[in-house]
């Protein structure tokens, strides 16, 4: 007993002084806005899994692509209670998940809410960032490494809470912002402007493209038409983490 009270006494100092300490703090989140490995062109897409998805997946594998997928876990709908009907049926947006994972496209994080996290407090981040891990851990057992800010907003607070997460941070070259509408011909023009300028074969430029496989415009119409151009340009397609030339697209 008094060997005991002894041990107590030396151990619980060090303790309070261990659990007073603050955490160890990694380096702040690294942006990138663009591919690095020469000849590379990331297709990626945001906001989903929505209506489209199932179909664009489908799309992408016809054309034995593999492309990143920025996903939301509550933002068009509720991806852990809520399904919809694809052309091969009734599928849970779960199962979205999972035909994205064993097609071998990335998942990476567009935060849980669709949340812009600049000004939010290190706790809604925090939360932003860990639900939506915990929902794709639970449904294809790997965590996001790569997260994508909504609106591609974000500060010195926000890169520093994400760095502490363990993410990288990947914007984009490329938005032919295909949300706003049908004009088919402005976004193309878009994408034009870039292909147009690479001269060489193979080409040494490298990009990543935003789009969102939210919206019917994209998938059916917009997509097959990027495909056939940058193929034509002699590029060739990969994840965000391939095109950065990075193992590890999970944590």
């Amino acid at each position: 007993m008094h060997i005991n009270s002894l041990v107590l006494a030396f151990v619980a100092p060090l303790i309070a002084l261990t659990s007073a300490a603050p955490l160890m703090r990694r380096a702040p989140a690294t942006i990138h806005t663009k591919c690095t490995v020469p000849g590379t062109f990331a297709l990626s897409f945001d906001d989903g899994p929505y209506n489209q998805t199932w179909d664009l997946i489908k799309t992408l594998n016809e054309e034995n692509i593999k492309a990143t997928f920025f996903i939301n876990g509550n933002n068009f709908d509720n991806i852990e209670t809520e399904s919809v009907t694809t052309s091969d049926g009734v599928r849970s947006y779960l199962d979205h998940l999972r035909f994205m994972h064993t097609s071998g496209h990335q998942i990476a994080s567009h935060t849980y809410e669709h949340a812009v996290l600049t000004g939010l407090s290190e706790e809604e981040v925090t939360r932003q960032m860990n639900a939506l891990s915990d929902i794709i851990y639970n449904t294809v057992s790997v965590r996001p490494r790569y997260m994508r800010p909504p609106t591609g907003a974000y500060d010195d607070t926000v890169l520093n809470i994400l760095g502490n997460l363990g993410y990288e941070v990947a914007i984009w070259d490329i938005d032919p912002k295909d949300y706003e509408d049908y004009d088919l011909q402005r976004k193309e023009d878009v994408f034009s402007s870039y292909l147009d300028q690479e001269t060489a074969t193979p080409p040494t430029s490298a990009h990543m493209s935003l789009m969102h496989d939210v919206h019917p415009q994209t998938g059916p119409y917009l997509l097959p038409w990027v495909v056939r151009q940058v193929r034509a340009k002699g590029y060739r397609f990969a994840t965000v983490a391939e095109c950065l030339n990075d193992p590890r697209p999970y944590q």
